[in-house]
């Protein structure tokens, strides 16, 4: 019984002294949590510009002016704990307010709370909720609602960083900059103070006012802007430019928002609700629709699905002038089955209607531009085609050595030594013309020195013609020909078992010829009609062609040399005919091949027409 009462006085003894050595002990003063330093918390999130690698050691002392109702030292890290209201920083020719702040002397770092702004004598402002300021390396952080002004440039975003130096500022978090008439969003950038050069990355949008006083939007992935010049340089990823004139793609050029000009590199392309152009190079002025392209050249007319390529082209709105050379220049015209007529050159110039003055089309009346509305209905939309002409479609190729379309009337004109081939027949004149009705061939008219020549199935040439020869087509095939003046035939006749009957030559005053699958198959004379009928053993090799006659198959376009320069050649030679004039007429009838739908019991038809 006692060993047990001794046992708890022992215990109780043990825990009176413990509290007592516990309560004896003195107590640790609680170590003050330091503030954040977004120095050492945050990194750079944005690409600093390549020129901005100054380093700067010592800066102005930061001295502490006034409103601080309370502070707080700590020396082993020389820092204080300023608090009050609208304490007022002055670091240089610079000053700083805010609520509260954490003060290094020693570091020359001050991070200022609540409501912070920072000005200097230049006019230059930041405020946030949040700054660090090191003095020594001249660097603000701004953060939470950061609102940087600059003269008349404003940049806010959730982070800037700003060199008192170098005058170099940095954002990133998604930023806004902004003047009178720019405005420039971003994910990241930096702004020069001292050149007004602006560098902005990821998902970068400008829009603005011109100077015509005409919107403008700029969507890129990294793009400068230059706040004095007003230029815009692309960088990076395809860009748009999108104005009330249209819309410019580019991955590398320049764009002047206050004049509209571009210089524009990297496959650049326009599109417009008229036409399309595009090449390597852009020169293009967009208020005067102005401008010049290198390179891979591509025009294309929506309204007229017309395409012009070229090595180089040159563009003039206001006087509705567009020109294309520098390698073989061609136009491609679709029509409504798809099948393309391609024009080449060397040179091709497109004349369309001139587009008008915007100061001057504000001031027209109603009557005035119902007026221009008629006059620019009626004006005619040209395409000059010059040396070394080549055409080519699938059912109709040509060469010639100048050329010009007019769209409007559908007419194309073939001058200095034209020649035309579709399908086995060849056509040449002085000068040829060709009518078209959407986009195909409907009719031909040939002036002076005008001939036919049709190849048949035998290898013989039969042949027409004339002072004037006028074809109509039918389907893009050959269906009928009138011939007028000096007229002249040759015509190979078979029998319905295609055995050879003699070959028909004709003089006369005019002929009507019919054709079936681009083959002769009838044909009438009329007037001063001389013809003769020469069987196959009186042939000979010197009369089976008329004078002036020239095969030039070897010269013929194709798909696949259309756009090499066609080779030289000779004009064909038209002296008069070798016929002699006082022969007897004949009046054989004639026998055409056999045709397995129907006979003809006639061919050659000897005689007026009642």
């Amino acid at each position: 019984m006692l060993a047990k009462k001794t046992f708890c006085w022992l215990i109780g003894l043990i825990l009176v002294f413990g509290a007592t050595v516990l309560q004896a002990q003195p107590k640790t003063k609680k170590k003050p949590r330091l503030p954040e330093n977004v120095f050492e918390k945050d990194t750079f999130r944005y690409q600093k510009l390549p020129y901005d690698t100054a380093k700067y050691e010592k800066g102005d002392p930061i001295e502490l002016l006034s409103g601080a109702l309370q502070s707080e030292g700590f020396g082993y890290d020389s820092l204080i704990k300023v608090t009050g209201r609208n304490i007022t920083v002055k670091q240089g020719n610079r000053y700083i307010f805010c609520d509260s702040a954490y003060f290094y002397p020693r570091k020359n770092f001050i991070k200022a709370m609540g409501n912070v702004q920072i000005t200097d004598d230049v006019g230059t402002t930041l405020s946030a909720r949040q700054m660090d300021f090191d003095a020594n390396s001249g660097t603000l952080m701004a953060r939470g609602d950061a609102n940087f002004t600059k003269d008349q440039t404003n940049v806010r975003a959730p982070a800037i960083d700003y060199n008192i130096n170098s005058k170099i500022m940095y954002y990133y978090g998604g930023g806004k900059l902004s003047d009178a008439q720019n405005e420039l969003t971003s994910e990241s950038g930096a702004y020069d103070t001292n050149t007004k050069n602006l560098f902005a990355r990821k998902n970068v949008k400008a829009k603005g006012i011109s100077e015509d006083g005409e919107p403008y939007e700029v969507r890129s992935d990294t793009l400068s802007y230059n706040d004095f010049s007003k230029n815009i340089k692309i960088l990076g990823k395809e860009a748009q430019i999108k104005t009330k004139d249209g819309i410019i793609y580019t991955t590398d050029g320049e764009f002047n928002t206050k004049t509209k000009k571009s210089k524009l590199k990297g496959k650049p392309r326009i599109e417009t609700d008229e036409y399309s152009l595009k090449g390597d190079f852009l020169d293009y002025d967009q208020n005067q629709q102005k401008g010049e392209a290198e390179g891979n050249v591509e025009f294309f007319s929506k309204k007229d699905n017309v395409f012009i390529n070229a090595g180089k082209g040159k563009m003039n709105g206001r006087q509705g002038i567009s020109r294309f050379y520098g390698g073989r220049a061609y136009m491609r015209i679709i029509d409504e089955d798809k099948d393309t007529l391609w024009i080449v050159a060397d040179t091709l110039v497109s004349i369309g209607t001139k587009m008008e003055d915007k100061e001057q089309k504000a001031k027209k009346t109603k009557k005035q531009m119902e007026e221009d509305s008629l006059r620019k209905a009626q004006e005619p939309k040209m395409l000059f085609a010059y040396r070394n002409v080549k055409i080519y479609k699938s059912n109709l190729q040509g060469l010639c050595d100048s050329l010009t379309y007019n769209m409007k009337d559908s007419v194309i004109h073939f001058y200095r030594l034209p020649i035309l081939w579709s399908k086995k027949n060849q056509i040449f004149a002085d000068s040829i013309h060709i009518l078209t009705k959407n986009n195909k061939p409907d009719r031909l008219v040939m002036r002076h020195n005008a001939f036919i020549i049709s190849k048949d199935s035998a290898g013989n040439f039969n042949q027409i013609k004339g002072k004037f020869i006028d074809a109509l087509l039918k389907d893009n095939k050959m269906d009928k020909v009138f011939v007028r003046g000096n007229s002249e035939s040759i015509y190979f006749q078979f029998d319905e078992n295609e055995n050879f009957i003699g070959m028909y030559k004709v003089i006369c005053g005019s002929i009507k010829a019919e054709f079936e699958e681009n083959e002769l198959s009838e044909a009438t004379f009329y007037e001063q009609i001389n013809g003769e009928l020469i069987p196959p053993h009186e042939l000979q090799e010197g009369n089976k062609k008329l004078s002036g006659f020239s095969w030039q198959e070897e010269y013929r376009p194709t798909r696949q040399n259309i756009l090499e320069p066609p080779k030289p050649r000779k004009a064909p030679n038209t002296p008069t005919s070798t016929l002699a004039e006082n022969k007897p007429q004949s009046t054989p009838n004639l026998q055409n091949k056999p045709n397995t739908q129907k006979k003809r019991d006639s061919l050659m038809k000897l005689g007026k027409e009642n």
